[in-house]
């Protein structure tokens, strides 16, 4: 019993290492705000993400990172300087432009009469070159504005742009590692003491 318990503690510790290795190589950075805009960042800045593409694999691993353990349910993007996702998206996703497509707004939603029951945004990226400044929106909403703010300057000009927006769905919460690993010792406790007290 000691040996199965012994393995058992052991594989719980290797796999919850291998889940906390970085599958991809980037850095996550908080890059001070740059410029004047028309329009702001709707929600929280999390920080700019360098060196690697915003694939939801991606995405879901820096928020683990970050301390948001989600799972990333649907998502959406638009190519700059497209006004809107490609047919085929998760869910409809506009976008307008302004100061010379440095900043605008965001919408799951084309017109007013078609914002019932419209896709929530919990989590979106600006992105540009081979980085991505993340945000967080605290209650979801189905339309924002944007801008470049925190992306780099490349060749140290000042005019960061943006390459595409994607918007993700609100996420479904995930047990964290730690949590499971306790709750599985915890049962294989009470399963030890039941045996011991039957004896």
């Amino acid at each position: 019993m000691k040996k199965r318990l012994t393995f058992v503690v052991l594989s719980l510790i290797v796999a919850l290492t291998l889940t906390s290795i970085p599958a991809f190589s980037y850095t996550i950075t908080n890059i001070e705000a740059k410029g004047i805009y028309t329009y702001g960042n709707t929600g929280f800045y999390l920080g700019t993400v360098i060196g690697v593409n915003d694939s939801i694999a991606v995405l879901e691993e820096v928020l683990a990172q970050l301390g948001y353990n989600v799972d990333v349910v649907t998502s959406s993007k638009v190519d700059a300087p497209s006004t809107s996702s490609p047919a085929g998206s998760d869910f409809p996703l506009y976008m307008t432009y302004t100061d010379e497509n440095k900043s605008g707004t965001w919408a799951t939603f084309q017109s007013p009469e078609t914002s019932s029951g419209a896709a929530l945004v919990d989590y979106y990226v600006v992105k540009g070159a081979n980085e991505f400044a993340l945000y967080r929106v605290n209650i979801p909403a189905a339309f924002g504005t944007w801008n470049v703010e925190n992306l780099r300057t490349p060749n140290g000009k000042n005019n960061p742009e943006i390459s595409h927006f994607s918007g993700y769905d609100p996420p479904q919460p995930v047990p964290e590692p730690a949590t499971m690993l306790l709750f599985g010792l915890g049962l294989v406790g009470l399963a030890g003491i039941r045996r011991k007290f039957k004896k």
